[in-house]
């Protein structure tokens, strides 16, 4: 099936236009990404289109069914810190496609600068104080490893004027956790938050 998108989307619409159901494996190549022009735009009333679709429907079963079988595939460690998932094969042409922008990929230790007017906001529902949820937390235990790391992370945010201390009340509130993982046989831990009180008071644009 042919659909046309942006830059801004986040999704792609799948559908089975069989009376057969058909399970989607991980990793499975679904089709590819081509630029439009403007000969290959058309308009259909729905009606029209959804008994043609099975017309644009690709089968991707000959372009690439070998990602399902890959045992080799698995978390690496790439320039410049980075971590990326693949065969050495894939992550050999990831990590030519990342030293070619290494200016994103790595860290200046310069913030950002940002106008305030620009910074991000969460607007929240209605009644927001009347929700059944919990928004403030006490901290998680957790093990001198784990405090280590993120002492790290938020001293190199202060340093940065990335993260300031809150010098009064708030009714917000939520704990800090590492995630821990290991690439190439070396422990690699990234700190996350526990934002999930806040995304039942959020107001989503979806």
């Amino acid at each position: 099936m042919t659909q046309l998108i942006d830059s801004r989307c986040n999704l792609v619409y799948a559908y089975n236009a069989t009376n057969i159901p058909s399970t989607i494996l991980a990793n499975k190549l679904l089709g590819t990404l081509d630029e439009a022009n403007g000969s290959q735009i058309q308009t259909l009333p729905r009606s029209q289109w959804m008994r043609s679709i099975a017309s644009f429907a690709t089968d991707t079963s000959s372009i690439m069914d070998t990602t399902s079988n890959r045992a080799d595939r698995r978390e690496m460690e790439g320039p410049f810190g980075t971590t990326m998932f693949g065969d050495s094969n894939e992550v050999q042409q990831l990590g030519i496609l990342v030293s070619e922008f290494q200016d994103v990929f790595t860290d200046s230790g310069d913030p950002v600068i940002i106008p305030k007017e620009d910074w991000l906001s969460i607007p929240l529902v209605p009644n927001w104080e009347k929700v059944d949820t919990k928004l403030t937390h006490r901290v998680y235990p957790m093990g001198p490893k784990d405090r280590e790391l993120i002492d790290k992370v938020h001293d190199k945010l202060h340093e940065q004027s990335r993260m300031e201390w809150c010098r009064e009340p708030s009714l917000f509130g939520f704990p800090v956790f590492v995630v821990w993982k290991n690439v190439e046989g070396k422990r690699k831990g990234r700190v996350v938050v526990d934002i999930r009180g806040l995304n039942k008071v959020a107001l989503t644009d979806a």
